[in-house]
């Protein structure tokens, strides 16, 4: 027996002892586990501590730039991180409120068809009633009435499917508790507006009234009120937004924030003299549809009216609840239009809710852009993220819903993101188009005057470079204007670089003209109104541009000749000095002294007053006479002036002195034929003036 306790006792002890060392191995590796989570939440926690830049998503933008330019690439990740938490859950509120709206127009549009139906078979009843009181069984009016019966029960059944549809889809919007959230945030937002609305009214009606009166002072209490019930409303709005949810203080926040609404709500129905127990709109408007669901489904029309309209046409209870059906559809068209316009109202709240969303996005985009071009700076991976903000900023609208998109351009007309913010970008644009056109102008003008004292530069070449320096200024100005409209110029700059290149490999001839029209600029061989002879083509410089020179012929003719072609060519200026000379060639026959030809032509040269110098002297021998070349200077203006008045003086004076000018000869020998004919002459002439002429004829 003693043995027996002796075993137990040693059984306990090994047993108390095992326990002993598997207890504390746990307890330790129990305590560890709880370390490591501790200190996986604390890194977790330091993590999202070390965000900064998300802290004030309204942070202005050339904060934020100075806020990310010290921050590491691991850090500017988890900047970037944080920023798309914000932008998803701004995209998520977007696409629920868009759901919404798209439902709502769904039920509204359904109401408005059934109030459509309501209103045709309100017409048939009409018709049919008509048609009752004078109707005999088989008689034509009988017959109408009994086939308007029957488009009045086809259009009640249409209208019945119609609210069906509608019910279906409000009731899928109360399930929804994310849709429903919106919805109660419209409202809240409308009945904000309201209030702002009514106080507007007040003080316009205040306006109207005396200043010393009770009414006036009434007024301005009740403005006071709502003021500050507004105030508070806005203040437990914010204070519920920057509260965490789920915990005490988020229950607290929301509470005052309820509180608020009702202050708000009894302050505006006070001022618009409204019964403060009496529903909203939208209250009112849903309790309005659910009695006429209910009212028309259980409404119908007996219609065998083959049997029964003779007898209806006997009996005048038959026509009186005609008459009592007819002021039924027509009291449920009334309510189902009421319905739809409340509905209509809390669906342009919805829209304008959205463009405000969708401006608080615009928002968030630019900052988030901010983080992500520091990021890509600094070596980080930014195209997930860029993708993300392309496909979300798209903005699809719906072309059907003309009183939605009203709401929605005139919100973004608004919006300080929207039409305000492009307002100022196109203001800034437009005034920095205009500055560099001033400015680009008044270089240039200054540029022309510098350029115009030099006498070394050609024409062409200042008038190319102001042009240059204008039209550039007007370029440079639309790109610096471009980046005012948030355009980037990243890409443009390489779509032009990309097309220079394709361009300037297809166009290498025309290419090759713009360089020898910069060369022709630059070094000057000639300049607009210059005479010139290049290769065979002899007159006037027109113009030049960087592609072509136009020339003016003697004919008054345009040539219009390729840069490369006149560059590549000879190139006489016969006006690139003041003082340009000429040269007559006189042919004086042997017979003819030459020292008295030299003298007279002298006397004339020296008499000219436009001629500097002149002079003469022997060129070359001919077979019948010599050359003499009359030389003379003039001023390049007077060339052609003086040449002239030489050509006829020459004349003139020759004719005086006797003196004659050689000529070629030209010899025609006609020999008689062995009959003493003569034949006939290769040079067309008569035999009668041939008879007068001896063997051998002389001919100028």
């Amino acid at each position: 027996m003693l043995s027996r306790q002796i075993r137990r006792l040693i059984v306990t002890g090994i047993a108390c002892t095992v326990v002993s060392w598997g207890v504390p191995s746990q307890a330790q590796e129990l305590i560890i586990g709880e370390s490591q989570t501790e200190e996986a939440e604390a890194e977790s926690i330091s993590t999202i501590s070390k965000v900064v830049t998300t802290q004030d998503p309204e942070i202005p933008i050339d904060e934020l730039k100075l806020l990310v330019k010290p921050l590491t690439q691991p850090e500017l990740e988890n900047e970037a991180a944080a920023w798309m938490v914000l932008l998803r859950q701004k995209v998520q509120e977007i696409s629920d409120a868009e759901i919404v709206v798209k439902r709502e127009n769904r039920s509204i549009a359904k109401q408005e068809e059934a109030v459509k139906a309501l209103e045709e078979a309100t017409q048939a009843l009409k018709v049919a009633e008509e048609s009752k009181a004078v109707a005999t069984a088989g008689s034509p009016e009988y017959e109408e009435a009994t086939r308007k019966i029957e488009e009045a029960q086809e259009n009640l059944k249409k209208a019945q499917e119609a609210i069906e549809e509608a019910a279906t889809t409000k009731a899928e919007l109360q399930e929804d508790e994310t849709l429903q959230s919106v919805i109660e945030e419209a409202k809240e937002t409308s009945q904000l507006e309201r209030a702002k609305q009514a106080i507007e009214q007040a003080k316009k009606d205040r306006e109207q009234v005396d200043s010393w009166s009770y009414e006036y002072e009434e007024i301005t209490l009740q403005i006071e009120d709502l003021e500050i019930a507004i105030e508070t409303y806005e203040y437990a709005q914010e204070i519920q937004a920057n509260t965490p949810p789920e915990t005490w203080e988020y229950e607290d926040a929301t509470q005052q924030l309820e509180a608020a609404r009702n202050s708000l709500k009894q302050a505006t129905e006070a001022i618009l003299g409204v019964d403060t127990n009496s529903p909203t709109p939208t209250e009112q408007s849903s309790e309005s549809f659910d009695q006429t669901a209910d009212s028309l489904s259980n409404t119908t029309i007996e219609g065998n009216l083959e049997v029964k309209v003779a007898s209806v046409v006997e009996e005048t209870p038959s026509i009186e609840n005609l008459e009592e059906k007819q002021d039924q559809l027509e009291k449920t068209t009334e309510q189902l239009q009421e319905n739809a316009e409340a509905e209509s109202e809390l669906k342009n709240q919805l829209v304008s809710n959205i463009v405000e969303l969708q401006a608080e996005q615009t928002a968030i985009i630019d900052r988030f852009e901010i983080v992500l071009d520091e990021l890509e700076k600094k070596g980080g991976a930014v195209d997930s993220y860029q993708n993300y903000i392309q496909a979300v900023s798209t903005i699809e609208i719906d072309l059907q819903d003309t009183e939605g998109l009203g709401v929605r351009l005139m919100g973004w007309l608004k919006s300080e993101e929207g039409g305000l913010r492009w307002g100022i970008n196109m203001s800034k644009f437009i005034s920095i188009v205009i500055a560099s056109i001033i400015v680009s102008q008044i270089i240039g003008l200054i540029l022309n005057k510098i350029l115009s004292k030099f006498s070394n530069t050609s024409d062409i070449f200042r008038q190319f470079v102001v042009m240059l320096v204008k039209r550039g200024g007007v370029v440079v100005g639309c790109m610096i204007g471009l980046t005012a409209l948030e355009v980037s110029l990243g890409p443009i700059l390489a779509l032009v670089g990309g097309a220079s290149f394709v361009i300037a490999f297809a166009l290498q001839s025309n290419l090759a003209n713009l360089a020898s029209g910069l060369m022709l600029m630059v070094y000057k061989p000639f300049d607009t109104g210059d005479e010139v002879k290049i290769g065979d083509i002899w007159g006037y410089v027109d113009s030049i541009t960087l592609a072509n020179t136009k020339i003016q012929g003697w004919g008054k003719e345009e040539i219009n000749i390729p840069n490369n072609t006149v560059w590549g060519n000879t190139i006489i200026n016969l006006t690139s000095q003041d003082i340009r000379g000429g040269m007559i060639k006189v042919p004086v026959p042997f017979t003819q002294k030459i020292t008295e030809v030299e003298r007279i032509l002298q006397e004339i040269g020296e008499s000219h007053p436009l001629i500097i110098k002149a002079g003469t002297f022997p060129w070359e021998y001919a077979e019948y006479y010599v050359y003499l070349c009359f030389s003379f200077k003039t001023k390049t203006p007077d060339f052609w002036t003086v040449w002239s008045d030489l050509m006829h003086s020459i004349q003139e004076r020759f004719e005086q002195e006797k003196i004659a000018l050689a000529v070629p000869v030209q010899e025609i020998r006609v020999q008689s034929t062995s009959n003493g004919e003569f034949p006939q002459p290769s040079v067309g002439l008569s035999q009668k003036s041939l008879q007068d002429y001896p063997s051998t004829v002389h001919t100028s």
